[in-house]
Parts: C-alpha cells; sequence; structure tokens
C-alpha cells in the first residue's frame, strides 16, 4: 500500500545531530516539527488509512537549500520528529518505520519529500530470510553451525 507523499521543510540547525544544542531546544524543534508531521498526514487523509501492521518502507528525498554537503545518516536523525508525527497520524509504532535516505537536486528553500510504502511484512518474515541467507553462505564456505569440524591453531598439530 502507498501512501500520500508529504513534503516537509528543511530541518533547522538543532535537529541536526552534530550541532550539539542543548536538549530542551532541541526537544522544542523536534515537538514543532512532529506537529507539522502530523498536521500535514492529517490532511492527506492518512488517519483514515488502515495500514497494515509491518514494515513501512519511509523514502526521503533531501533537497538541500545550498551545494553545502550533508551526511544522510545524520538527514534521517534530524528527521526523527517528522517520523514520530507520521507514525502519529497512521496510529501505528515508529519501529516498523525503515528510513531510506536519497540526495535530491539543491531547491531555493530546501525540502524533505517523505514517500512511504507499507509493505506488511513483519520482521520475524524477513528475520527467517536473512537467517537462511547466513546459513547458506555459511554452508558454502564450509563453517555453517554445528559444523564438527577440528580447526587447529598455528603450530598446533591436527588431532
Amino acid at each position: 500500500m502507498i501512501l500520500p507523499a508529504i513534503t516537509m521543510p528543511w530541518p533547522g540547525t538543532p535537529l541536526w545531530p552534530n550541532s550539539r544544542k542543548h536538549r530542551q531546544v532541541v526537544a522544542a524543534h523536534r515537538k514543532q516539527q512532529r506537529a507539522l508531521a502530523y498536521g500535514l498526514a492529517l490532511e492527506h487523509g492518512m488517519h483514515r488509512l488502515n495500514v497494515p501492521e509491518g514494515v513501512v518502507k519511509v523514502s526521503m528525498f533531501f533537497c538541500p537549500p545550498s551545494l553545502r554537503s550533508f551526511d544522510t545518516d545524520n538527514a534521517v536523525a534530524a528527521m526523527k520528529g517528522a517520523i514520530d508525527g507520521l507514525a502519529d497520524a497512521l496510529h501505528i509504532d515508529d519501529r516498523w518505520f525503515q528510513p531510506v535516505p536519497y540526495r535530491g537536486e539543491k531547491c531555493r528553500d530546501g525540502g524533505v519529500l517523505i514517500y512511504a510504502e507499507a509493505t506488511g511484512e513483519t520482521w520475524r518474515g524477513i528475520g527467517a530470510v536473512a537467517l537462511s541467507l547466513v546459513n547458506e553462505k555459511a554452508r558454502q564456505r564450509g563453517n555453517a553451525p554445528g559444523n564438527d569440524r577440528q580447526h587447529s591453531r598455528i603450530g598446533d598439530e591436527k588431532a
């Protein structure tokens, strides 16, 4: 299920992790960002959607206001309030959100385009697939869990 897209303003300086602002300043900005995202989500009718519990892929296109470089990990962290506001509007826990950052083109005032898609997959299902892939790779290398081969250290004789 593809959800309506919302456009958020470029995150303010206090929201970036490397700004090292006082926690109360950061909390005030994050609260404002959360309320804005919640309001935009309500405008787009997201509160009426019945989103199945499961992974929600949240694609964020960061269009900076200048040509200054930025770290995408910090950009996602700067959007924490927006992610919380989106989760509030959808009535789901934000632990299901999987943020995927993209670098967009420079735009006049900067902004973040947020697209979300509910996949319905659960972590248990994803975890089972990942575990089977890891075990298959280990079997190919010959060191799968439960393998009884004796490994010797350098200089030790094999038993």
